[in-house]
């Protein structure tokens, strides 16, 4: 993920140009080669408008928005969060942009966990941390700095301990930046593939079942990971962070032409 400094992301709330910033960040992340000029082509917009939006020198008019929220957001509801917060109208979002970038980008959960083992445990290990998850050592001296502002972990002499929290994942800000992480997820798994086979495993399979059923099924998928959840919190001596990522999804009549 692309370690921006832009002032877009210095504003106190989530705003529809932070929004913006993400979803070019996320192109780039799954194609490197990316540019913000095949964004701004892709919005109908010009690049120096985009740059200007991300360098914090020019406001997402909400005329703007209103054209370019279908090419970036399919879900009416992340539509409707997107022209709230062009019109400088969704209060709630307000208190949760650090919380929104700690679930959206997906290193810092694997920090979090990483942090639970003791030879990343310590913030002078934080530079061996950011080198064997492949990302630069600003991005996790900043995730840490967030995740201690939530409360997530504390820190005293340079130990970093976990903390016990709830994270809210109800609401549909929340749910935009889940939708987020599953994305980059979805690209580290296209990346884990090609693994040695002893240190990963994929399983997939493709069946008909009655629509009536998915309730019944999306149920059994969340109690297995409440259940893993619970053995993975009796385990000691980690050593290693693991992604596990499930999706079933329909195959029919989608929208969406798929190559």
């Amino acid at each position: 993920m692309p370690n921006n400094t832009n002032k877009i992301l210095d504003r106190a709330g989530l705003t529809a140009e932070f929004l913006l910033q993400k979803e070019f960040e996320n192109r780039q992340y799954a194609n490197p080669a990316y540019s913000m000029r095949a964004f701004a082509k892709h919005l109908g917009m010009s690049a120096a408008s985009v740059s200007n939006i991300f360098r914090g020198k020019q406001d997402l008019s909400f005329k703007s928005a209103q054209k370019i929220c279908s090419k970036i957001f399919k879900d009416p509801k992340d539509q409707k969060i997107f022209l709230e917060l062009a019109n400088k109208y969704y209060p709630s979002a307000i208190q949760h942009l650090d919380e929104f970038e700690i679930i959206s980008d997906w290193y810092n959960n694997s920090i979090l966990e990483s942090l639970t083992i003791p030879k990343y445990s310590n913030t002078k290990s934080l530079g061996l941390l950011a080198q064997h998850l492949g990302i630069d050592s600003s991005l996790v001296e900043e995730s840490v700095k967030k995740l201690e502002k939530i409360g997530y972990i504390s820190t005293e002499n340079g130990k970093i301990k976990i903390n016990n929290f709830e994270s809210r994942t109800a609401n549909d800000i929340s749910n935009l930046s889940i939708k987020m992480y599953h994305k980059q997820m979805l690209e580290r798994s296209k990346q884990a593939v090609d693994d040695p086979v002893e240190k990963r495993e994929f399983q997939s399979m493709t069946f008909a079942l009655p629509s009536k059923d998915f309730p019944k099924f999306k149920n059994k998928i969340r109690n297995f990971i409440s259940e893993l959840a619970r053995n993975l919190s009796e385990t000691e001596d980690s050593d290693q962070v693991y992604s596990l990522n499930i999706g079933m999804f329909e195959m029919l009549e989608r929208k969406e032409k798929i190559n």
